[in-house]
């Protein structure tokens, strides 16, 4: 069942456009059980802004804030209930639990939901398994070069690879999808 797909995304609005794509498919997909993403991926290389993207193509206005210290933000549309998880300063897998941050993950719930999970190798084996697995990594001619300083990676725009990875028949929807996605672009 594990559909696989890579695209390489030449500079940050090539993402933006691929994010807001993304957040198209993964809400036509939707149905009764919430659909999990799950993004993993170096420091600085756009997790964060990939989610931003799916956002606002959905209609976020305003500011969107990173859950970096919050855990999670969520946002209550008009099509769907979105819940944007970060576990990168997690200090223990059992805060999930212990404040019910599990919860949107499990529950059937009457309107869609869609779970964005930064760093979820934080969460350990506590999550659900996910839709759709994204590995965010800076594409190959910048891997060779040691990016030290986090400031200096984020001003200079630079090429990353996405690869995306289905674990249910709603993620391999949205594997294909995006694959088509990209086919009518190199058009």
């Amino acid at each position: 069942m594990s559909a696989c797909f890579t695209i390489t995304c030449p500079t940050e609005a090539t993402t933006f456009a691929f994010g807001a794509h993304l957040s198209e498919l993964v809400v036509q997909a939707t149905a009764i059980t919430p659909f999990i993403v799950h993004l993993s991926g170096p420091l600085g290389v756009g997790k964060s802004s990939l989610c931003r993207s799916f956002l606002r193509a959905l209609g976020v206005q305003g500011a969107i804030k990173s859950p970096s210290y919050a855990l999670m933000e969520v946002y209550n549309l008009s099509n769907c209930s979105v819940y944007h998880f970060d576990f990168y300063r997690l200090s223990s897998p059992l805060e999930l639990l212990e404040y019910g941050l599990l919860e949107p993950m499990e529950a059937n719930k009457p309107d869609p939901v869609v779970c964005l999970v930064e760093w979820p190798e934080q969460a350990q084996d506590l999550l659900p398994k996910p839709d759709l697995y994204v590995q965010l990594v800076f594409a190959a001619e910048v891997q060779t070069q040691a990016v030290s300083n986090i400031e200096l990676v984020y001003e200079m725009d630079l090429p990353r690879q996405l690869v995306l990875q289905a674990f249910s028949s709603k993620g391999q929807a949205v594997v294909l999808g995006c694959q088509a996605w990209l086919q009518q672009q190199k058009r």
